[in-house]
């Protein structure tokens, strides 16, 4: 399906105008602003996958690189509607229910909650890795790393973590590479795994947030040392690398916070990005 804007509009979304011309298209305030990560977002990918859509067939009128991107834009457009991680969720938007089922952890945990997706570190079977990335695997199934990830509105995995002791004299470099919904909790995490083992600096574990695809491609490659995915990993791409879930995370569908629609079901969230539904007044609350 042909797209009416492409990523050269990104610009002109963080105005606040509510009529945008150019780019090979035009549209009223009345128009829906269907916002869509770009290919190999891990988001992206779930998002598609839970819903039932060919990735060929999306419909579109921004590609967002970026997590924080997409709510920037939403924020600014009384019509937008886009989708992102929702430990990512801030009082900038709004959320809306699917289904009459509010994006929460606690609706992620007890799967009332339709869109969701897991995390994941991953890194190729066939590494040897070093001896701080074997304990850095350690330390995300503790009950340290655990207490972060639930405090941050994720929903942990982990069955009867133990708790993490530093080893003596932990030093070394490592690196991750990957998903921008997974990075922010790989900071946090990361900062406690510092804290934690007095040898290492902020600067021994870096961290690039690229996407979800970047992230397996450099795990698969062996030119990180983990990779972040959020989405899970195709069957292809299983018998290279090995996965750790580290916990679940819900995609929560973002609106304008002056947007009165407060639900919205599975079609017709669908039929918004097939391009079938260009209206918010069409949809069937």
């Amino acid at each position: 399906m042909k797209k009416i804007l492409t990523i050269l509009c990104t610009i002109l979304l963080f105005t606040s105008a509510v009529t945008l011309t150019g780019c090979g298209g035009s549209q009223s305030e009345k128009d829906i602003m269907v916002i869509s990560r770009e290919a190999g977002s891990g988001t992206r990918g779930a998002f598609e996958e839970i819903l039932d859509i060919e990735a060929e067939d999306v419909y579109y009128d921004l590609i967002s690189d970026k997590t924080n991107n997409v709510m920037t834009a939403v924020a600014g457009n009384k019509w937008a509607i886009g989708y992102i991680s929702l430990g990512s969720v801030n009082d900038t938007i709004k959320t809306l229910k699917i289904e009459g089922v509010a994006p929460t952890a606690e609706n992620v945990s007890n799967n009332s909650y339709p869109i969701a997706r897991p995390f994941l570190v991953v890194h190729n079977k066939d590494a040897q890795l070093s001896q701080i990335a074997e304990d850095f695997k350690l330390f995300l199934s503790s009950t340290q790393a655990q207490a972060i990830i639930s405090e941050k509105g994720y929903v942990v995995t982990t069955s009867e973590p133990q708790s993490y002791t530093a080893a003596p004299g932990m030093s070394g470099t490592l690196s991750i590479n990957g998903s921008t919904s997974v990075g922010p909790l790989m900071v946090s995490l990361a900062a406690k795994y510092i804290e934690l083992n007095s040898g290492l600096s902020v600067n021994d574990i870096t961290i690039e947030q690229t996407g979800s695809g970047s992230g397996i491609t450099a795990a698969t490659n062996n030119t990180s040392d983990f990779g972040m995915s959020s989405r899970d990993l195709k069957t292809e791409e299983e018998t290279a690398l090995e996965k750790i879930t580290i916990c679940m995370d819900g995609i929560a569908v973002i609106v304008n916070k002056d947007n009165t629609i407060e639900n919205i079901s599975l079609s017709n969230l669908k039929s918004i990005y097939l391009g079938d539904i260009r209206k918010f007044s069409e949809i069937e609350n």
